[in-house]
């Protein structure tokens, strides 16, 4: 990265006096500086935010996206599928803003603020554990993400006998995070990894693990 800008200021230096720069001089001045460091753009003046020199800065740094006054949705997009924390600076959510995240990272869907169930079953069907993130879980959220990641059912709000079963079937060891050890979901977490005996036996000796 280069050298920290301070500032973009609509005047220069020239020998012993300073000129105003013209709008032509100003834009180049910022879009040289955003290209260097695209945090730059929080100095550069609202009238000179252009399309190009906002661009600039969020293809160095997608971060930058906080700086842009006039956000748009091609520039959000742009800065999500660079960086997809970059959410989190998007003043209004849409869903193709929201997709591009969440197909660069699923753990995007921690910034989405859109409640959609979608949008939710395209974040788990990458990463299970996206789960957490999700505030409203529905049935088929649940099983998506378990099916993707049997751990996953760590994060169920409900953990259901079907679900239980969906999980330990793919993961023994998933057996830790279900409630009621039955002898059938034993057998079949031990089917599937031999491992889960131990454990079974040790959440038996520790009942408030079953809470």
């Amino acid at each position: 990265m280069g050298a920290a800008v301070t500032s973009i200021r609509p005047t220069m230096s020239k020998s012993e006096h300073t000129r105003v720069l013209t709008p032509a001089e100003y834009a180049q001045v910022a879009l040289a500086a955003v290209s260097l460091n695209g945090l730059a753009l929080r100095h550069v003046l609202l009238p000179y935010q252009t399309d190009a020199i906002c661009r600039a800065a969020i293809l160095h740094n997608p971060d930058a996206l906080q700086f842009v006054c006039r956000q748009t949705e091609e520039l959000c997009v742009l800065a999500v599928q660079r960086k997809w924390s970059a959410l989190q600076f998007v003043a209004t959510q849409t869903d193709a803003i929201c997709r591009a995240a969440i197909l660069e990272n699923p753990d995007a869907l921690e910034f989405v603020s859109l409640d959609s169930e979608e949008l939710c079953l395209l974040a788990v069907r990458r990463k299970g554990s996206a789960l957490q993130f999700v505030a409203t879980q529905t049935p088929a959220i649940r099983a998506t993400a378990i099916a993707q990641d049997p751990m996953a059912i760590r994060f169920c709000a409900e953990r259901s006998a079907p679900l239980q079963f969906l999980a330990v079937a793919g993961n023994g060891l998933a057996l830790e995070y279900c409630g009621a050890h039955t002898p059938e979901l034993v057998a079949v977490a031990v089917a599937q990894n031999a491992d889960a005996a131990a454990l079974a036996r040790l959440v038996r000796k520790c009942p408030s693990a079953e809470k």
